[in-house]
């Protein structure tokens, strides 16, 4: 089984300054650490970039829209315009199989909306998911907290066949 680590939208915009998501230094500081870890181990890093649109601070060229974590010239960079990375990019999920991933550990922004999607997809391709607790983050909202917020979407995505690790 060959695992690849997918970082979705960790992106300038969503993790600095006034638009931050709640506790965006200690999650940055998770999100590092793990990349670093799967660097060291040999597991391939994928990051996904959502093309906003305009005039949001995420769309292509603004600074928000840049990654936070710089990939290396060997990692992936997978930009997309929809919640589901596999629904703006048709063919990814034969190109990741054709590179021999049959597991795809899920990290990022933002639980409910891009992680939720992205890996729900995933798993509709028939992908093994991994969904680390406490390593998605979202917004607070009318309907709750982000902490509780992203607890929910780890239930309900391991309810449909994710695991924690």
């Amino acid at each position: 089984m060959s695992r690849l680590l997918v970082v979705v939208d960790v992106q300038v915009v969503l993790v600095a300054g006034d638009y931050a998501v709640p506790n965006a230094e200690d999650f940055l500081s998770k999100w590092g650490a793990r990349i670093e870890e799967a660097r060291e181990e040999g597991t391939p890093v994928m990051f996904v970039q959502n093309d906003g649109e305009e005039p949001w601070d995420d769309a292509p060229g603004h600074p928000g829209w840049e990654l936070y974590f710089t990939p290396l010239p060997t990692e992936r960079v997978v930009r997309k315009t929809t919640k589901s990375v596999f629904a703006s990019n048709p063919s990814l999920a034969d190109e990741l199989r054709a590179g021999g991933f049959d597991e795809l550990e899920m990290i990022g922004l933002q639980s409910e909306l891009c992680v939720f999607e992205s890996s729900k997809s995933a798993l509709s391709e028939g992908f093994k998911v991994v969904l680390p607790v406490g390593m998605h983050a979202t917004y607070d909202a009318d309907y709750g907290l982000a902490a509780n917020i992203s607890q929910d979407i780890q239930r309900t995505l391991e309810e449909l066949g994710a695991t924690s690790n």
